[in-house]
């Protein structure tokens, strides 16, 4: 098999298996040169193997199979600050963004930085009530976890018992309002 198709196959089974890495953490785990990789991506793209999207900076990569949804979500769970914060939202609706920028300790601009992208790709909805501005995860915590441990089982081996008790969280909820 000659360099380029292992590169290639490689590149392949690494975004089949952590679908919305960006570039560089494709680059960082298999460890090729720089062009490389670019002439990977663009053979497994131009083959419609590999679709991309641009979320933010960063120009995250799926397998062909991946819906739409899904892609915009798993994009944001491969960044820490965003996927804080969606985890975040899913677990407590109606936060402002002071009660965001505490959780994932960051300044409030950032927050609104952050809160004003993922609401721009749909993933959350603001309310404003009085002077503040309630937010709300569009996911809920049980879909957050399904996708993670299918999608990014990195993050979810990471997450996992923390998931669990929001899942836990989320079932005695709804227990309750049954």
């Amino acid at each position: 098999m000659p360099f380029e198709d292992s590169t290639k196959d490689r590149v392949y089974s690494f975004i089949a298996s952590n679908p919305g890495s960006y570039f560089r953490e494709i680059l960082r785990s298999l460890e090729i040169g720089t062009g490389n990789l670019q002439y990977a991506i663009e053979l497994l793209e131009r083959e419609g193997k590999i679709t991309a999207i641009r979320v933010g900076a960063y120009k995250h990569f799926y397998p062909s199979d991946v819906d739409e949804e899904k892609k915009k979500i798993l994009g944001i769970l491969s960044q820490e600050s965003p996927r804080e914060i969606l985890l975040f939202l899913s677990r407590k609706p109606g936060a402002c963004q002071t009660e965001v920028a505490r959780e994932i300790k960051c300044s409030s601009p950032t927050a609104r930085w952050y809160l004003v992208r993922l609401e721009s790709l749909g993933l959350i909805w603001s309310r404003k009530q009085g002077v503040e501005v309630k937010y709300y995860a569009n996911t809920s915590i049980p879909e957050l976890a399904n996708l993670l441990k299918a999608y990014r089982p990195s993050i979810w081996s990471k997450y996992a018992d923390r998931m669990a008790d929001m899942l836990r969280t989320f079932d005695a909820e709804g227990d309750e309002k049954r």
